[in-house]
């Protein structure tokens, strides 16, 4: 081949000839380079953030699964008892609280002032008063042989002059 012919073959595909070797074109950068070199940090600033993304992700259901497999599973320590709201009807006492997540097999074990202890699955508590006293009780969760920290007493005061 003559050299016209590689510098017509060059100078067609973008480039230049200069003594019988071509250059330029995309075969040495030119315009598909170009773009395949701007693209590539967006690229990889895409790819890391998907993996800082997915490793959030996995450290997140990681610290959930703790919390809330032993529960589900009955470990850890029981959950404490919120607020006991307290009412008197009659001679009689009436003491009800939200359930703050048992799980199987626990129960409530609720202590009156004057020492008795009752163990219950229920939400609520009635006791007999005695007429012009006051009446609190405590409620915590029994989890094994664990015992939920105690809440502050709930009380109530029974009237005088009922039966």
């Amino acid at each position: 081949m003559s050299a016209g012919g590689s510098d017509a073959r060059a100078t067609a595909a973008g480039g230049t000839a200069t003594g019988g070797t071509a250059t330029g074109g995309s075969a040495t950068g030119g315009p598909a380079a170009a773009e395949r070199d701007a693209v590539a940090p967006q690229r990889r600033a895409a790819v890391v953030a998907a993996v800082v993304v997915c490793a959030g992700l996995s450290v997140a259901l990681v610290l959930l699964g703790l919390a809330v497999v032993p529960t589900l599973l009955g470990g850890g320590a029981p959950p404490r008892v919120g607020e006991v709201s307290a009412s008197a009807d009659g001679a009689f006492a009436r003491f009800d609280w939200d359930d703050p997540g048992l799980a199987e097999g626990d129960r409530y074990l609720v202590t009156v002032d004057d020492g008795e202890q009752r163990v219950q699955d229920g939400t609520g508590f009635v006791v007999d008063g005695v007429p012009g006293s006051r009446l609190c009780v405590t409620v915590q969760v029994e989890r094994g042989d664990e015992l939920s920290a105690a809440g502050e007493p709930s009380c109530v005061e029974i009237p005088a002059g009922v039966d």
